[in-house]
């Protein structure tokens, strides 16, 4: 899948993204380089630490695959993206989100592009 977005006339901040979710797989490979941490209100905060043990509502680094596993069939999910946001607090599913910045980019990592300026990402699922 491929998701592209150009500036018109005039600047404008943007984040592109995808919000699959999947039923609670058994286990996922995923290894991250970072983690934001989440501040009272459950808001994502600079500076990035090292990831900590799930459950997660959380947004990650990660330049990495991630491989979901679930009755015996897996999943291989890759991207363009340095972000990951993973949400796997529920007992019936999980959600692996990946993204062009972090939640609440607008904020931790504001990007714009410029009139006629374009951004584009990628994401792939492979059964294997």
């Amino acid at each position: 899948m491929t998701l592209s977005v150009r500036a018109g006339t005039q600047a404008m901040p943007v984040a592109l993204g995808w919000h699959p979710w999947f039923r609670k797989p058994d286990r996922i490979e995923f290894d991250p380089a970072a983690i934001y941490p989440r501040d009272g209100e459950g808001i994502g905060v600079r500076p990035t630490v090292a990831p900590t043990p799930g459950p997660w509502d959380d947004c990650f680094v990660n330049t990495r695959e991630v491989v979901v596993h679930r009755g015996g069939q897996h999943l291989r999910l890759s991207s363009d993206c340095d972000h990951w946001v993973v949400y796997d607090e529920t007992a019936h599913s999980t959600c692996i989100e990946p993204q062009t910045g972090p939640a609440d980019a607008f904020n931790l990592a504001p990007r714009v592009l410029e009139p006629g300026q374009s951004l584009q990402a990628w994401f792939r699922m492979e059964w294997r």
